[in-house]
Protein backbone atom coordinates (compact mmCIF):
# COMPACT_ATOMS: atom_id res chain seq x y z
CA UNK A 1 0.00 0.00 0.00
CA UNK A 2 1.53 3.35 -1.25
CA UNK A 3 0.51 6.43 0.64
CA UNK A 4 1.55 9.67 -0.99
CA UNK A 5 1.68 12.70 1.59
CA UNK A 6 2.93 16.63 1.21
CA UNK A 7 5.24 17.50 4.79
CA UNK A 8 1.78 19.60 5.70
CA UNK A 9 -0.34 16.57 5.63
CA UNK A 10 1.69 14.85 8.51
CA UNK A 11 1.38 15.62 11.97
CA UNK A 12 3.09 14.77 15.20
CA UNK A 13 1.32 11.39 16.78
CA UNK A 14 0.24 10.29 13.10
CA UNK A 15 -0.37 6.44 13.15
CA UNK A 16 0.16 4.19 9.71
CA UNK A 17 -0.49 0.63 10.13
CA UNK A 18 0.46 -2.51 8.04
CA UNK A 19 -1.21 -5.00 6.57
CA UNK A 20 -1.80 -7.95 8.82
CA UNK A 21 0.26 -11.42 8.52
CA UNK A 22 -1.24 -14.17 11.24
CA UNK A 23 1.68 -16.17 12.26
CA UNK A 24 0.99 -19.86 12.32
CA UNK A 25 2.07 -23.13 14.07
CA UNK A 26 3.78 -24.22 10.86
CA UNK A 27 5.41 -20.16 10.85
CA UNK A 28 6.76 -21.61 14.55
CA UNK A 29 7.87 -25.25 13.37
CA UNK A 30 9.83 -23.34 10.41
CA UNK A 31 11.54 -20.92 12.38
CA UNK A 32 12.76 -23.13 15.41
CA UNK A 33 14.11 -25.48 12.81
CA UNK A 34 16.53 -22.92 11.17
CA UNK A 35 17.17 -21.12 14.50
CA UNK A 36 17.59 -24.25 16.86
CA UNK A 37 14.93 -22.48 19.68
CA UNK A 38 12.78 -26.00 20.46
CA UNK A 39 12.06 -24.10 23.48
CA UNK A 40 8.48 -25.74 24.90
CA UNK A 41 7.14 -22.67 24.81
CA UNK A 42 6.81 -22.32 21.45
CA UNK A 43 6.35 -26.13 20.62
CA UNK A 44 4.48 -27.82 22.96
CA UNK A 45 1.09 -26.83 23.31
CA UNK A 46 0.87 -28.88 26.18
CA UNK A 47 3.46 -27.10 28.47
CA UNK A 48 2.70 -23.66 27.02
CA UNK A 49 -1.48 -23.89 28.10
CA UNK A 50 -0.22 -24.14 31.34
CA UNK A 51 1.92 -21.22 31.44
CA UNK A 52 1.64 -17.48 32.00
CA UNK A 53 -0.04 -16.80 28.03
CA UNK A 54 -2.53 -19.90 27.67
CA UNK A 55 -0.53 -21.03 24.05
CA UNK A 56 2.55 -21.16 22.21
CA UNK A 57 4.77 -17.98 22.44
CA UNK A 58 6.03 -16.72 19.15
CA UNK A 59 10.04 -16.56 19.24
CA UNK A 60 10.84 -12.77 20.00
CA UNK A 61 12.73 -12.46 16.34
CA UNK A 62 10.40 -14.35 14.38
CA UNK A 63 7.99 -11.29 15.41
CA UNK A 64 10.58 -8.62 14.78
CA UNK A 65 10.90 -10.37 11.38
CA UNK A 66 7.51 -10.78 10.12
CA UNK A 67 7.15 -6.84 11.49
CA UNK A 68 9.98 -5.96 9.28
CA UNK A 69 8.94 -7.37 6.78
CA UNK A 70 5.27 -5.93 6.43
CA UNK A 71 6.98 -2.51 7.58
CA UNK A 72 8.81 -2.55 4.42
CA UNK A 73 5.07 -2.85 2.56
CA UNK A 74 3.89 0.22 4.61
CA UNK A 75 4.79 2.53 1.45
CA UNK A 76 4.58 6.20 3.33
CA UNK A 77 5.88 8.69 1.36
CA UNK A 78 6.32 12.01 2.11
CA UNK A 79 6.80 14.24 -0.88
CA UNK A 80 10.08 16.31 -0.90
CA UNK A 81 11.12 15.10 2.81
CA UNK A 82 11.49 11.82 5.31
CA UNK A 83 9.84 10.03 7.60
CA UNK A 84 13.46 9.52 9.92
CA UNK A 85 12.18 8.85 13.01
CA UNK A 86 8.57 7.09 13.80
CA UNK A 87 9.44 3.53 13.19
CA UNK A 88 9.19 0.63 15.69
CA UNK A 89 7.79 -2.15 17.40
CA UNK A 90 4.87 -1.32 19.62
CA UNK A 91 4.56 -4.57 21.64
CA UNK A 92 6.82 -7.37 21.64
CA UNK A 93 4.85 -10.65 22.64
CA UNK A 94 2.89 -12.56 20.53
CA UNK A 95 1.30 -15.66 20.73
CA UNK A 96 0.48 -18.51 18.10
CA UNK A 97 -2.23 -17.58 15.90
CA UNK A 98 -2.03 -13.59 17.03
CA UNK A 99 -2.24 -10.73 13.94
CA UNK A 100 0.57 -9.02 13.62
CA UNK A 101 -0.12 -5.44 12.50
CA UNK A 102 2.96 -3.38 12.95
CA UNK A 103 2.18 0.50 13.22
CA UNK A 104 5.00 3.23 12.49
CA UNK A 105 3.98 6.61 14.42
CA UNK A 106 5.22 9.94 13.17
CA UNK A 107 7.08 10.85 16.49
CA UNK A 108 8.37 14.37 15.34
CA UNK A 109 7.75 16.34 12.17
CA UNK A 110 11.01 19.16 10.98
Amino acid sequence: MRIDLDLEDIETGDVYTSAGRTITGADLVGFAGLNGDFNPIHMDVTVAEYSPFGQRVVHGILGVAVATGLLGGLDVMVNNAGIQRGQGLERAVASHGWPARPRRTIEERR
